[in-house]
Parts: structure tokens; C-alpha cells; sequence
């Protein structure tokens, strides 16, 4: 048996529009405080969009289980604390509070309603 896992990572549109406008707003955001490259990328590109991922599914008649993940307040708060530790020199510290929260179960800090990241599983082995 072979299911391929694909973990689609932040930020995501979800076709909710008020969803969608405050991610795209802290998105913006995040870019002025932090110039981070990968803000800027997804400014400049757009951002995948779940819907583009069921197109692809249903097109291979791959079936598709997506799961919300994580939280996008948390998200967000996360790259401003790994930024302005950054910025104080405490780089260590902050990896050993990545490392903690890595260890947390995941469904902890998941909003379905404002989720930050979404799983999705293809099973491959039913598609054409």
C-alpha cells in the first residue's frame, strides 16, 4: 500500500473571503517588520489556494483527506518572536522553545476555523 502525504505550509488561501483578507494583511505585515524573503514571495507570487489542490485531486481521481493545522494567530505570533529574538541576540533561546512546541501534540495549537496549514492526503494507489 502507498498513500503519498502532502503537508501544504502557510499561508494558504481558503476561499473565505474575511479568512483570506487578514491573512493577506499580516502577510503584509510580517514582510514590513521582518523582511523575511518568504513573505515577500508570497506577496509577489499569490498564494496556493486549497481549491487548487482538490482541482489536482479530482482531475487524478486521487482521494483527498485535508485536515486543518495549526493556528494562524500562533503563526503569526511565532514569526515576529523568532524575528525579535533574532534581533536580541537570542537565537539559542528561541531554538529551544522551537524545540518545545515541536514536541507538542499537534492538534494543541490548531484552529480548524483559522487554520494557519492544512495536511493533505493523496492516496495514489486509486488514481489514473
Amino acid at each position: 500500500m502507498c498513500s503519498l502525504a502532502v503537508l501544504l505550509l502557510n499561508p494558504f488561501q481558503t476561499g473565505e473571503p474575511a479568512v483570506d483578507e487578514i491573512a493577506d494583511a499580516h502577510l503584509r505585515l510580517g514582510w514590513e517588520i521582518t523582511g523575511a524573503p518568504w513573505a515577500k514571495e508570497h506577496i509577489d507570487c499569490g498564494t496556493p489556494s486549497l481549491d487548487l489542490v482538490r482541482e489536482y485531486a479530482r482531475d487524478r481521481q486521487y482521494p483527498l483527506n485535508v485536515t486543518a493545522n495549526s493556528s494562524h494567530a500562533f503563526t503569526v505570533a511565532y514569526v515576529y518572536m523568532e524575528h525579535f529574538a533574532g534581533l536580541a541576540g537570542k537565537a539559542a533561546e528561541f531554538q529551544k522553545i522551537n524545540r518545545a512546541f515541536n514536541a507538542m501534540e499537534p492538534g494543541l495549537m490548531s484552529n480548524a476555523r483559522f487554520p494557519n496549514d492544512f495536511t493533505c492526503v493523496l492516496d495514489v494507489r486509486t488514481g489514473v
